[in-house]
């Protein structure tokens, strides 16, 4: 909390998003009904969690985790919930591909993408090792660099990120 009062930075930006964005999931949750009579709920939630993205990658995850179960869950505003999460998806898609490419910008490491599974592969590694399989182990090696393993921190992804091969990930992708 006391980073985030003296630090603005697009973290602090990202938990205002991600706050709002929860607490107009909550609303749609409990009261679909009342939530789509009002046009502006629906495009806020689309342009928050469309911002939780932009600022936050690993927001996708719960963007492309809830999808499903939200349609199921709102079965009865199933329409209006799909049209939801699809204009957040074309909105990230214009993001990736239009905005990038006028404005110059190279996308980042699929590495920073990939930090949570990262994180969590080499955590396992270290913490699970006599449930693992020889062959998981050899998986597990040959992704990370050992410098991986020797400076795990677990509230901290850079050494999991930052030693990922990613070209070893290229060929072992379903492994991963």
């Amino acid at each position: 909390i006391v980073l985030h009062a003296t630090s603005a930075t697009k973290d602090t930006l990202f938990a205002g998003f991600f706050v709002t964005w929860l607490l107009l999931t909550y609303d749609l949750l409990v009261q679909p009904e009342g939530f789509f009579k009002k046009w502006f709920k629906p495009v806020g939630w689309v342009l928050l969690l469309f911002l939780c993205i932009v600022f936050r990658q690993n927001s996708l995850y719960v963007f492309l985790l809830m999808a499903v179960p939200f349609v199921i869950i709102l079965r009865k505003h199933w329409k209006k919930t799909l049209g939801m999460i699809m204009v957040t998806g074309v909105l990230y898609g214009l993001y990736l591909g239009p905005f990038y490419n006028f404005y110059n910008v190279e996308p980042g490491s699929r590495a920073e993408f990939l930090s949570v599974p990262s994180q969590q592969l080499v955590r396992v590694y270290l913490q699970e090792q006599d449930s693992l399989t020889a062959t998981e182990k050899m998986t597990l090696e040959a992704l990370f660099k050992e410098e991986a393993f020797e400076k795990f921190r677990p509230k901290l992804a850079d050494f999991t990120k930052g030693n990922l091969r990613l070209e070893v990930m290229d060929e072992m992708g379903g492994e991963f």
